[in-house]
């Protein structure tokens, strides 16, 4: 029993949370073929199909056949093509995106709304200026609506080269175009909506949404021409925005302001919109405002064109108005860009000179060699230079001739002092002195003293000494071989 009524409340509560969740939360991406209607001049609709999702203007239902088709629906993208279409009614009603597609001039004479897409977020568009031409008959009606009866919150886009002319003529309350929460005019859609009532006091409005934005280069009139009041041409419940227009007209009547643009206070935004020239009226009120937007001629400045180094970064070639600030590719600007979108990163490739020797290598130390960038003087990479091979011993020797005295030697040994015989200098190390040939009664010490032995007969003497440099840890061991002459007289 425990388990059983477990199993119920688990149900009940499984039942509550489905219940609770909005309409729209299993919602399919794009509505099915089956959610759209058309309806034909005469006053009748018909339903398309995943198999007929085509229809033919004056025909009586929906077909298969593409070819010359007026209405064509495509399921996976959610798009509705009116090519020249002609009728009375386009009724949306799945959830989902729905893309409308102008191609040609489609006009639609409604009994109530034109386009009715209450469950849809809803664009508007066209590749190729296609027109859309609306009208209805009834009380209570409206152009094209995304919220009627609900409290939905879809969107309504007219983009892309649309233009879309409304002009109706009615006794009572009328809606040009209406979202749930943001009606939007953008790219370069182009829009016209013109509303006469003759009944008293009811509401007439031109865009209705909780927020409207209009970013267009090209027009947006709203003329809703009655001598009632309750008109109200921009009716935003939260937020209005106006980025862009190229002009918009606005005709209403009222005691205030407030039928041009609500909330009231968003008039004085209006009017100071810069870059624009406005024109304001107020007779027998009827309220008329009208933006225009300036045609500015720009004040270009050529910026030339600079290659990207290693550490610098370059640009392409641009301009800049002086004027507006902004900048562009051509010096017409037509071509509108950005600082950073011209900007040439830096290579970081560096360009390397032949190196500088910082440190000279030695036979006891290395060296080092700099390498740097040419443009930029980054140092690139720095280099050990080997130690060298010990230099050559730089000793150089120089001979004098010695002279000993006959009648001394007869008696003695005599002997010449190294420094009377050589001349030493720059020597790198110990020296030391070896005879190559002489005289055998001539010997030559390792201190380089030279000694004439006792006995030895006048003359003049030639002898070859060895003049030995050791060397040192720098510099190499050296011999040079000289000639010392000994005079005997």
């Amino acid at each position: 029993m425990k388990k059983t009524l477990s199993l119920v409340l688990s149900l009940m509560m499984i039942l509550t949370t489905f219940t609770a969740l909005p309409f729209n939360a299993f919602a399919d991406e794009h509505p099915a073929a089956s959610t759209i209607r058309v309806g034909d001049t005469e006053g009748y609709e018909y339903s398309l199909s995943t198999e007929k999702p085509y229809y033919k203007n004056n025909t009586t239902e929906a077909t298969s056949e593409s070819e010359g088709a007026n209405v064509a629906y495509d399921e996976s993208t959610g798009i509705l093509t009116l090519n020249n279409y002609e009728g009375c009614f386009i009724g949306i009603n799945g959830s989902g995106d729905v893309t409308v597609k102008l191609v040609g001039t489609s006009t639609i004479n409604a009994w109530q709304f034109c386009i009715n897409a209450e469950k849809s977020n809803l664009e508007i568009t066209s590749d190729n200026n296609g027109v859309l031409n609306l009208s209805n008959q009834m009380n209570n009606s409206a152009g094209i609506v995304t919220q009627w009866g609900s409290n939905n919150e879809n969107d309504l886009t007219i983009s892309g080269n649309a233009i879309i002319n409304y002009n109706t003529s009615i006794d009572g309350q009328s809606y040009g175009f209406r979202a749930g929460k943001t009606l939007s005019i953008i790219d370069n859609a182009k829009v016209s909506i013109t509303t006469t009532s003759t009944k008293d006091y009811d509401s007439i409005y031109g865009l209705y949404a909780s927020n409207i934005i209009i970013n267009t280069e090209e027009e947006v009139s709203i003329n809703l021409g009655t001598t009632k009041y309750y008109c109200y041409a921009l009716f935003a419940l939260n937020n209005f925005e106006l980025l862009n227009v190229k002009k918009l007209s606005v005709i209403a009547y009222g005691e205030d302001t407030y039928s041009i643009i609500y909330p009231n206070e968003t008039y004085e935004t209006l009017v100071n919109m810069p870059g624009y020239s406005v024109e304001e009226d107020c007779t027998d009120s009827k309220y008329t405002l009208v933006l225009t937007k300036r045609i500015h001629t720009h004040t270009m400045s050529a910026v030339a064109a600079k290659a990207a180094t290693c550490s610098i970064a370059g640009n392409n070639a641009y301009y800049k108005c002086a004027d507006c600030e902004k900048y562009f590719k051509d010096a017409a600007g037509t071509q509108e860009t950005t600082v950073a979108a011209e900007t040439i990163a830096a290579t970081g490739k560096h360009t390397s000179d032949k190196g500088t020797v910082t440190k000279k290598a030695t036979p006891t130390a290395t060296g080092t060699k700099v390498y740097k960038c040419t443009v930029c003087n980054k140092t690139i990479k720095t280099e050990t230079i080997a130690k060298c091979a010990k230099y050559a011993n730089p000793i150089t020797v120089k001979v004098k001739t010695a002279t000993v005295k006959f009648s001394k030697l007869k008696k003695k040994n005599q002997t010449v002092a190294q420094n009377n015989a050589f001349t030493i200098s720059k020597a790198q190390g110990k020296v030391t002195y070896t005879k190559s040939s002489g005289n055998k009664k001539i010997t030559v010490a390792s201190n380089g003293k030279i000694t004439i032995k006792k006995g030895l007969k006048k003359g003049t003497y030639k002898v070859k000494i060895k003049v030995t440099a050791a060397g040192n840890a720098t510099y190499k061991a050296a011999t040079k071989t000289v000639t010392v002459t000994i005079k005997v007289k």
